[in-house]
């Protein structure tokens, strides 16, 4: 019984005939069903398949490798069946050892645990080693090599065969293996004979692919002979007893002069062989290492050619592709997977400072490795040597490892782990997850075991990941304190579960991603995973570490008693246990508008929509100094929009702007912005405020992450830019950050905001839509809020229903989430601009702004201690003019999403009489009189070549461009901060709206987001080295402004007698002298000055003027 379940254990089944004798260098010979005439007793663990043994007091070493029962007969297995009703899954595992050493027979590999957890059948074999199973003699009569494999190969066989006699699924056999034995699994990707034997794999530290995992045949051939040759069974007097230099100089002449003439003694050379006893063998291919081999690989390993188990080249294989791509894969590693190799191949060397004495107790100080600029450089030199790099390549290799991390003995495990193991590792499992359409994960085991008796510099090393896999916890208790016990148990469980799932579904968990190639990402295996779910990804953006927090709560839910409330704080004591920061942030509630196109989904939600959505996601580079912060605020004019959309990822923006990317969700149209008067009532604000809580929950916790509070900068586009300038008038936010970056939006527009009567009234008028108002005033279509009756609805209405409130704000809250949607969607004040919508900012608060942003703004009692960035588009307007304007006969301006981008239909040519229309369809919204229309239009009329063009002028400069640009202008004359402007006016290659759109609005972010490093498959006949230069640069400006406040020697400041703009073109690449636009239109102060003359003419009441007029 294990763990008090029924389990057998079959020990030592023989899989193939012993290879002795006339066997011994032959392929594995099939044992016939009927050899054994009486039952066998499969009651003594599978003999270790001959290597050289290396006793050792010391247990860090002894438990991966035998001491005892060495034997050529050792094709054998070892198999533990748990008691089940249901046929079972089978897990195989080949164990490692560089193809030299090592053991499946040893106590660390017991698989009862593993196959109770897993509910599987495990199969653990031995297979030939070193010169027994991978040495090889060329022609008819010689060794084919590769014997080890085929001894795999061969127990896949015999599974296939036997396996469902002992209650096994022959159809879902998952081979998995750990450095040599993950190598091994791969290279039965390559082999047409395993491939209908497996179903899945686990790849542990290994890939065959690896240029130290495999020889070629002729450097086989020479190792081969030499070992021959110290053995007298070879007389070649060109050999010697020392070690064979296979410089490429001698190799052809070996080859002609030695090979060639020794294949025709093939026969006698392996007969002599097979008469040597195993130790001379052992003690002879022990002598052998070719010149400039790594400490780590050994002379007898796979041949990457042969006719007997790849029957081909690896080479040719994997780069056309002809590998089996029908099978589910794990890939993993360790986080310090080379410390293994440092503590027994560098150690007690005075060039590298690395100590490892065995008989010492582990903490001993004398175990030590603390390298210095010194060392280092003497390892960079020493691998780039073996490596045969030029003096720049290895100054380059010293250069890249020397910005991976903070100390000299981290850089060069990390150097050592990507040589020996990672680079090539996830290489081969992102090109794999390119070419199949089966499930493929990726984990890093980040986790040192309590009970690991190597140093602790080695930190979580290689084979640390098989202790929680194989279950010591349960099997050997007395290795671990009591304290730590039972934990160390649930980790263990939680590993082996996932395995279980993997073996039985091919699905590792819901919440372990699977490997996406344009962003890949490993789980890491650290100390949470004993609850059951996973609480961290690692992957490495653009060749360097990230990990990526996902849906981190920053407020509690607003929902039930907290619907319409300000956001509550979440106490740090809150979370009893690990908060598994796995799944985007739900995107807040609004109107989802599915559409098949893709211009308009890449902002905007499909799905994942819930009124708990007080969350935020976050991307923290692996870096050792703390970084500054940007927080990222998604636009939507306060309505729509969502900071999970992938478009928003922020891994590529962390990476090149050195810094932290937080992106959060916040409460958007109705749920974010209803207003009720009262003490009883709504606030109003609450999305600002989710924000701030945002910016208070960064304060107080980013420095957990290696982020800098003091060191924050907002940033925004539309609403989103909008809400950074919002946040310099509110004084709670004062001391939460220190930069902006405010892309096409100010909360001074007249249309960024709406008086409170407004917002009181657009609100009532959503709770008579849903049976929570019963005055007959209020009728179920949308209210007309002209100024005749605003005094009206304000004394009789608004004033009567404040005392309601409290059933109000009662009756709202039990409304579902789509009642609030569709209600809320029918309200539009009359005389509201097509883009702007009836709940925003309310433009006079006592919790947010805490008074008049009018009064505000006039006084100059903002924040004027912040340095900021503003910024526009070229064709700010299209994107309104292809959503609100387009199929309109008025116009003459179409837009058919359906249709390819560059469709004939898809076009906007405007006439004389479209472009008077749209004039005086303005001026009636502005409330213009007839000489002011007349006068505006003369005012476009001046402007661009074409009346498309005059128009986009004319509503560009109406939505965004005016009030930015003053407000940038005002600011900078009375702030001291550093302050720049730019125009973006690059239209996107990958811009998916029709061409008359031009650089429109949001084009910028596909640079900032950095698209063309994270979908690089969707620049199809576009240079996309171009494109990524260009995002680089873009970036770049981020990430010196976020740090220093300093955009880019070559962008100026804004200049108040002169304001300019640097324009966002190609010259951004070329590095030349960037060319500037004038940020202050003139168009802007003939358009701003009609505006002001406007109001002293009409009977418009102060409130709804309020709204209307631009702030001076």
């Amino acid at each position: 019984t294990v763990l008090g379940k029924k389990m057998t254990e079959y020990l030592g089944i023989p899989y193939a005939f012993a290879p002795i004798g006339p066997l011994r260098f032959k392929e594995p010979r099939e044992i016939d069903p009927n050899h054994f005439r009486n039952t066998y007793p499969a009651v003594h663990l599978a003999n270790s398949c001959p290597q050289i043994i290396r006793l050792m007091n010391f247990s860090g070493y002894n438990d991966s490798n035998p001491t005892n029962n060495i034997n050529e007969n050792c094709l054998k297995l070892n198999m533990w069946v748990p008691k089940r009703r249901k046929k079972m899954p089978v897990l195989v595992f080949f164990h490692g050892g560089s193809w030299t050493v090592g053991s499946g027979s040893v106590d660390k590999f017991n698989g009862s645990v593993l196959a109770l957890r897993a509910r599987s059948v495990v199969v653990v074999p031995n297979y030939r080693l070193g010169f027994f199973g991978f040495s090889y003699l060329s022609g008819k009569n010689g060794i084919s090599g590769n014997m080890g494999l085929l001894d795999q190969q061969m127990v896949l066989k015999w599974i296939n065969r036997t396996i469902e006699d002992f209650n096994g699924n022959k159809s879902k056999v998952i081979v998995f293996g750990t450095d040599s034995g993950g190598s091994s699994v791969t290279a039965h990707l390559f082999s047409n004979n395993s491939r209908s034997l497996f179903k899945r794999g686990i790849v542990s530290s290994g890939a065959i692919t690896h240029f130290m995992n495999t020889v070629s045949p002729i450097i086989a051939e020479i190792n081969t002979l030499n070992v021959s040759l110290l053995v007298n069974c070879t007389k070649q007097t060109i050999f010697n007893q020392t070690v064979i230099s296979l410089n490429t100089t001698n190799l052809i002449f070996y080859y002609r002069n030695i090979i060639n003439e020794t294949e025709r003694n093939n026969t006698a050379i392996l007969e002599c062989l097979r008469n040597k006893t195993v130790t001379e063998l052992l003690e002879a291919a022990n002598k052998v290492r070719t010149e400039g081999q790594m400490p780590t690989p050994f002379p007898f390993a796979p041949i990457n050619n042969d006719t007997v188990f790849f029957n081909g080249s690896i080479d040719d294989i994997y780069q056309n592709k002809n590998f089996n791509k029908d099978v589910d894969l794990i890939f993993g590693r360790t986080a310090d997977e080379a410390t293994f190799f440092m503590a027994t191949g560098f150690t007690n060397n005075t060039q590298y400072n690395c100590s490892f004495y065995p008989l010492l107790p582990v903490n001993d100080t004398r175990n030590q490795c603390i390298m210095n600029e010194t060392n280092f450089k003497n390892l960079s030199e020493y691998i780039g040597t073996l490596l045969e790099f030029n003096e720049i390549q290895k100054d380059n290799l010293t250069t890249t490892y020397n910005e991976s991390a903070t100390t000299y003995t981290n850089r060069s495990i990390r150097l050592l782990s990507d040589l020996f193991f990672d680079c090539e590792l996830s290489r081969f499992a992102i090109n794999y997850t390119k070419a199949s359409s089966k499930n493929v994960y990726f984990y890093e085991y980040n986790r040192r075991s309590p009970i690991n008796v190597w140093p602790p510099w080695t930190g979580a090393m290689h084979g640390d990941d098989l202790i929680a896999i194989f279950g010591i916890p349960f099997r050997h208790p007395e290795k671990y304190n009591n304290e730590s016990l039972e934990h160390e148990k649930d980790y263990s469980n939680s590993v082996m579960w996932r395995i279980g799932n993997f073996t039985k579904k091919a699905n590792a968990t819901s919440l372990w991603k699977k490997l996406n190639v344009s962003n890949p990402e490993a789980l890491v295996f650290n100390g949470t995973l004993e609850d059951g779910s996973e609480p961290l990804y690692t992957n490495t953006v653009l060749g360097q570490k990230m990990t990526e927090y996902l849906g981190i709560p920053y407020a509690f839910a607003p929902i039930n008693s907290s619907r319409f409330k300000k956001p509550r704080e979440i106490n740090k004591d809150h979370f009893k246990t690990t908060y598994h920061a796995v799944h985007l942030a739900n995107s807040c509630p609004q109107i989802i508008r599915l559409m098949n196109f893709s211009g308009y989904n890449d902002s905007n939600p499909t799905n994942n929509i819930d009124e708990n959505c007080l969350k935020l996601n976050m991307w923290v580079p692996k870096r050792k100094n703390k970084m500054p912060v940007l927080v990222f605020f998604h636009g939507g004019s306060w309505t729509v929009g969502s900071g999970s959309v992938d478009k928003f990822n922020g891994s590529v923006l962390a990476l090149r702007a050195r810094s932290i990317v937080v992106v959060p969700n916040y409460r958007l149209g109705f749920f974010g912005f209803s207003y009720l008067s009262g003490k009883n009532g709504i606030s109003g604000n609450m999305g600002l405020l989710d924000q701030q809580m945002v910016l208070k929950w960064i304060n107080r916790t980013i420095e957990s992450f290696n982020g800098n509070k003091s060191e924050v900068t907002i940033f925004g586009t539309d609403s989103g830019g909008s809400s950074v300038t919002a946040h310099l008038f509110s004084k709670k936010s004062k001391s939460l950050f220190k930069r902006g970056i405010v892309s096409s939006g100010a909360i001074t527009h007249f249309m960024n905001t709406v008086s409170p009567i407004i917002a009181e009234i657009n609100t009532l008028n959503v709770s008579v839509m849903v049976n929570c108002t019963k005055d007959t005033i209020f009728n179920k279509t949308t209210i007309r809020l002209d100024s005749k009756n605003l005094n009206y609805y304000y004394q009789n209405i608004i004033n009567k229903e404040e005392k309601n409130n409290t059933a109000i704000l009662e009756c709202l809250r039990t409304k579902n989430v789509s009642e609030l949607l569709e209600a809320a969607n029918k309200v539009r004040a009359k005389g509201q601009m097509p883009t702007t919508f009836p709940f925003a900012p309310i433009n006079n608060d006592t919790v947010f702004f805490n008074g008049s942003i009018n009064d505000i703004y006039k006084k100059k009692h903002f924040n004027k201690n912040v340095d900021l960035i503003f910024g526009r588009t070229k064709d700010e307007a299209t994107f309104f003019m292809a959503t609100s304007f387009t199929n309109n006969t008025n116009l003459n301006c179409s837009f058919y999403p359906q249709l390819p981008t560059n469709d004939t239909k898809n076009q906007c040519d405007m006439t004389k009489k479209n472009f008077k229309h749209l004039v005086d369809y303005v001026a009636t919204l502005l409330k213009f009189s007839k000489n002011e229309t007349l006068k505006l239009r003369r005012i476009y009329n001046k402007y661009g070549s074409t009346y498309t063009n005059r128009t986009i002028r004319l509503l560009s400069d109406l939505f965004f461009d005016c009030e930015l640009s003053r407000f940038a202008i005002n600011y900078t004359k009375v702030s001291s901060k550093n302050v720049y402007f730019y125009e973006y006016n690059r239209r996107s290659p990958i811009n998916v709206w029709p061409p008359w759109t031009g650089a429109m609005h949001g084009d910028d972010l596909i640079a900032i987001f950095g698209i063309p490093f994270r979908h690089p498959e969707k620049y199809k006949n576009v240079n996309i080295t171009n494109e990524k230069d260009y995002s680089n640069e873009v970036l770049l400006r981020i990430g010196n402004f976020t740090k220093k406040g300093n955009a880019n020697l070559l962008w100026k400041k804004l200049n108040v007698s002169n304001p300019e703009a640097i324009v966002f073109n190609e010259t951004l690449i070329k590095k030349s002298e960037p060319l500037y636009t004038n940020v202050e239109l003139l168009t802007c102060k003939k358009l701003l000055k009609l505006i002001q003359q406007s109001k002293e003419k009409k009977q418009i009441s102060k409130d709804l003027f309020n709204q209307l007029r631009p702030s001076n």
